[in-house]
């Protein structure tokens, strides 16, 4: 999955970069100027009022905060990183994903010590750490 967001996030930049900017020239365009008559015949020219200022501020509060979000969850992700992996189920439940060690115990059970083991090569390090005592 980490992979996966970090291959994908030039292009989610780009397209978010291309909305913000369709946003900001739709609504942070000055509005034209308005011609009022007064009472005694006189025209004059005022510039309508505009939500220019708050349109930007919450376009950057909401950019400030989806920063602030990416920074936690990638500082989550890469804290802790682990063979053992824990889920949040429904109701605050937690589930614990053991697979690997499970999987590295057999191998270490079952397998003669000068067995060769073909892995993926995400896991290979971890193989190998593990099989040589190195964990």
């Amino acid at each position: 999955m980490v992979r996966l967001m970090l291959t994908l996030t030039p292009v989610v930049c780009v397209l978010s970069a291309i909305a913000l900017s369709t946003i900001m020239e739709k609504y942070l365009a000055k509005p034209p100027p308005v011609q009022d008559e007064n009472e005694d015949g006189t025209v004059t020219t005022r510039q309508e009022e505009s939500s220019i200022s708050i349109i930007i501020m919450t376009l950057l509060a909401l950019l400030s905060l989806f920063a602030f979000h990416c920074t936690w969850i990638t500082s989550s992700a890469y804290s802790s990183p682990s063979i053992v992996l824990a889920t949040g189920g429904h109701g605050g439940t937690r589930h614990i994903l053991d697979d690997f060690r499970e999987a590295y115990f057999w191998l270490n059970q079952n397998t003669d010590d000068l067995s060769r083991v073909m892995s993926w090569w995400d896991y290979g390090i971890r193989s190998l750490a593990w099989l040589t005592g190195q964990h």
